[in-house]
């Protein structure tokens, strides 16, 4: 009897010690294959849920240390380069407020800092509204959004899109942003929507692409028969994408109407905040 009790503790002991070892392999699978931006989200509510229960210091700080490596700011006095401009320039500075806050401690800083963690975390997550993949062989499409809808390890859905990029020739818009894209994964849609003649913006924030997509946007762009009508592209909270090369932004103005390469810099190109003006609107 005493045998049989010792032999079902040390299979519950082995059941479990194989449960804690399967839990631990998922959470760290889960770790591996999860969005950039979704860590960098956990790590600014970690920072949040830390100043909210008055945690020590130390350990808020170490936490920073995190913040600031997830974020490219390995210097808090890091600026453009003369090759290459940051992206988003106002979430940098609004992670650069967070950290200043804290360190210096200033007036209220506290519940300051909760604010900018809040506001924070908002910038850096999708939009509320959910995009959706259009219905095949409708053709008169001018803007398809398809934030949040998971295309990563998707080859249905990625197959079935590259049919509708190819009906909808004359197409003005893709966000394909926050739906998981790697860079094989961009790479193998590059020439369907390369073919896509009119399209003025692609919107690839929030994905799994990392700073080697870029050579191979910038060799992409570099025949100016690829979207020649190209004019932004948002590759924001991406994996280590924290700033695009300047012969990237010189390729994306040179396709900007001639009246109008001017008007824009490469600044608001690296943030897409510049601003065409339609010729239509002004006669």
């Amino acid at each position: 009897m005493g045998n049989r009790v010792t032999d079902i503790t040390s299979q519950e002991s082995s059941v479990s010690e194989d449960n804690f070892f399967l839990l631990k392999w998922l959470k760290n699978h889960r770790r591996k294959d999860e969005w950039p931006y979704v860590s960098r989200r956990e790590l600014v509510q970690r920072v949040q849920r830390q100043i909210a229960r008055r945690r020590s210091y130390e350990e808020l700080m170490e936490s920073l240390v995190e913040l600031r490596k997830v974020f490219g700011l390995m210097s808090p006095n890091d600026v453009d380069v003369d090759d290459s401009f940051v992206l988003n320039e106002k979430k940098r500075w609004k992670v650069q407020k967070l950290l200043m806050l804290i360190e210096k401690k200033l007036n209220d800083w506290p519940k300051a800092a909760e604010l900018s963690c809040h506001m924070l975390i908002k910038q850096i997550s999708p939009r509320l509204v959910q995009g959706r993949m259009p219905i095949k062989h409708v053709t008169d499409l001018n803007d398809v959004n398809l934030t949040q809808v998971v295309l990563h390890k998707k080859r249905r859905l990625l197959n079935r899109l590259k049919v509708i990029l190819r009906e909808n020739p004359q197409l003005k818009s893709l966000e394909l942003g926050y739906t998981g894209l790697d860079n094989t994964e961009l790479m193998n849609l590059l020439p369907t929507i390369g073919k896509l003649e009119e399209l003025h913006y692609l919107g690839l924030s929030g994905n799994r692409l990392d700073k080697n997509i870029i050579t191979v946007l910038m060799q992409f762009l570099r025949n100016p028969a690829n979207l020649p009508a190209m004019q932004w592209s948002d590759l924001q909270n991406n994996d280590n994408i924290f700033s695009l090369p300047m012969p990237m932004l010189t390729l994306l103005k040179q396709r900007w109407p001639a009246n109008q390469q001017s008007k824009t810099n490469f600044r608001q190109l690296a943030d897409c905040d510049a601003i065409l003006v339609v010729e239509d609107v002004l006669t």
